[in-house]
């Protein structure tokens, strides 16, 4: 409210009289009744709060003059009484500073002797005037010779060129010869000792200006030097920050000398060639460059600096002095250094694919060459035994030689269906066709495929547990991968457990096991494909069970994570999105459940139909 009213009041008020109305209102006044009565939030002060305020208004609140009677305490109370006063006359004709129209606590009879005061004032005023009055011509030509003084400096500042030193220390002798050495006046020296003191107030005056001058000299080094500093400091860190470290250092190089362009140009390992690997015919060739139209070689620059005899920093837009040269250099040189740290870069981002595909290449041929020429082994002494003609086998020796053929084929497809898997995995082509399916109708199956080592696994289902959305066949894959690694570790006494519950529209599938656990850093590691950590029995994996259960389980939507048993034991989480009611989410139907191995197959609706 005080804002707005100070608005209205602002246009018809000179600077002077509007800053003396804020201080009036905001702090003689309201600010005083915050401070000594918190919590009033209206103009409709209590009488008791009003005389307060007026009995502290007629001493001073300074703390040298605390006590001090006020002596223009009347213009305070007049300033308030006018502001009440306005705000009552304004509600008249505008409703909305009705809320804030109150009588004002200060009287018309608190403000008398207004009049007699400013005749006062008036009367003080006019004989400040008589009395100054005769002096007005000795303060004209003080004026006057200030002026002059001050635009013979100027003149001599402009006249020196930018560096050099120039000395006014004479005309301030002959201003004090002039105004105070008698007699007064005049340029006329009348006595030897007042010869004396202005030559001595000349060599004072010389003395000072020059340290004052070299103070300013050192002054404007030392700023220089922080400057340089803190940019020094500032380009050191560049280099530091990633990728886009070279960009960055041009861009800085550009901001600080006011450059139009800055380019950082290589020479051409075949100069002779023109155009060879984008050099234009003087053999040069821009590696990094920030503005319009950068440079292209050495020549075409305003300023150039050479980094190495290869490589150079050229600028366009003007040229530099000598002093910001050597600064440049800096930038130059960590130019270079950028240069360097990005090619590494590259070649380290070029290099690690192919390392990582070499160590892939290596742990697949560990695999094949023990355990897919295992069971291909087996299979084949199995089948020679059997087609020999040297042996006449019985009934029983011939099942048992088949058994052992059927499982050696059986472990071989199983290996080479999780490695062909695997590989559509890494490649992003692996068909998945999302449906609502029941954990009751995936778990019996999983438990059939194990045999004999499912008898002792615990299972707890709930009955109104909802249905998940996955592919029902990679589903149990991931839940037989899981229960088979969960019976590789459990002790006897304690059997894997398989529970599942709903966590929104989540439902969470856990198996627990009782074996040694994971540590921390083990438990990403362990999702590795070839990983066995140190596990050197491969008679039960080629260490894909996890990699290939966690990316299934991600192909369908849900995540894989490894979390500690209580009292020992790792559990493993598969986490999977509810369907609802049976149908699809829109979400999962139209991005994340698309088939990944291209137009042959998409999941449509919440069936199952194949496209």
């Amino acid at each position: 409210m005080l804002i707005r009213y100070l608005d209205e009041r602002r246009p018809a008020m000179d600077y002077g009289s509007f800053r003396a109305l804020v201080t009036v209102l905001a702090g003689r006044f309201w600010a005083d009744i915050e401070a000594h009565h918190p919590g009033i939030d209206t103009l409709a002060l209590p009488p008791e709060i009003a005389d307060a305020w007026k009995a502290r208004l007629m001493f001073t609140s300074r703390p040298s003059e605390r006590g001090r009677p006020r002596k223009r305490h009347l213009d305070l109370l007049t300033g308030v009484r006018a502001f009440y006063l306005d705000i009552q006359e304004w509600a008249m004709d505008d409703a909305t500073w009705v809320p804030f129209a109150a009588p004002s606590p200060v009287r018309k009879g608190d403000t008398d002797g207004m009049a007699k005061l400013r005749k006062q004032v008036t009367a003080q005023i006019h004989q400040r005037i008589r009395e100054r009055l005769p002096h007005l011509p000795v303060l004209v030509d003080t004026a006057e010779a200030r002026l002059d003084t001050q635009t013979r400096l100027v003149a001599a500042a402009n006249a020196t060129p930018a560096g050099e030193i120039f000395d006014h220390a004479v005309g301030g002798s002959m201003l004090l010869n002039y105004y105070f050495v008698p007699p007064l006046h005049r340029f006329t020296i009348a006595e030897g000792n007042n010869l004396l003191a202005l030559l001595v107030f000349l060599a004072v005056a010389v003395a000072v200006s020059s340290v004052v001058d070299l103070a300013a000299r050192k002054t404007g080094q030392a700023a220089r030097a922080t400057a340089e500093a803190e940019m020094l400091s500032t380009l050191a860190g560049s280099v530091l920050r990633g990728d886009q470290a070279l960009p960055a250092l041009l861009a800085q190089v550009r901001e600080t000398f006011g450059l139009s362009s800055v380019a950082l140009v290589e020479r051409a390992a075949d100069a002779d060639q023109e155009g060879a690997g984008g050099a234009d015919q003087r053999g040069w060739r821009v590696v990094g460059s920030v503005g319009p139209d950068p440079c292209r070689c050495p020549e075409e620059a305003d300023t150039d600096l050479p980094v190495s005899p290869d490589l150079a920093l050229v600028l366009r837009g003007r040229p530099l002095a000598a002093v910001d040269r050597r600064i440049l250099a800096a930038f130059a040189a960590q130019a270079a250094v950028a240069l360097r740290q990005q090619r590494l870069s590259e070649a380290a981002a070029e290099a690690g694919p192919l390392a990582e595909a070499d160590r892939t290449r290596r742990a697949l041929l560990a695999a094949v060459s023990h355990d897919l020429r295992s069971p291909l082994a087996a299979a084949s002494a199995a089948v020679a035994n059997l087609s020999s003609d040297e042996v006449a086998w019985t009934t029983d020796e011939r099942a048992e030689l088949l058994a052992t053929a059927q499982e050696a084929l059986d472990r071989l497809a199983w290996l080479v269906e999780n490695l062909l898997d695997m590989s559509r995995l890494q490649a992003g082509r692996l068909s998945v066709f999302p449906a609502p399916v029941g954990l009751d109708d995936v778990i019996p199956g999983v438990l059939s495929d194990l045999g004999a080592a499912a008898h002792a696994i615990v299972v707890t289902v709930p009955d109104d547990l909802p249905l998940v959305l996955a592919d029902p066949a990679l589903l149990e894959r991931v839940i037989a991968n899981l229960l088979s690694n969960a019976a590789r570790y459990a002790p006897p006494e304690h059997p894997p457990l398989v529970a599942a519950s709903a966590l929104g529209d989540r439902v969470e599938v856990r198996v627990v096991d009782r074996g040694p656990g994971l540590s921390e850093k083990d438990r990403e590691q362990v999702f590795t494909p070839f990983q066995r950590l140190g596990d050197t029995d491969n008679t039960t994996g080629i260490g894909l069970g996890l990699a290939l259960s966690r990316g299934l389980t991600e192909a369908m939507g849900g995540t894989l994570t490894p979390e500690d048993t209580p009292g020992g034991g790792l559990t493993m989480v598969v986490t999977l999105p509810a369907a609802l009611d049976g149908r699809l989410p829109v979400s999962a139907m139209d991005e994340d459940h698309r088939d990944a191995g291209g137009p042959d197959s998409l999941a449509i609706g919440h069936s199952a139909d194949v496209v």
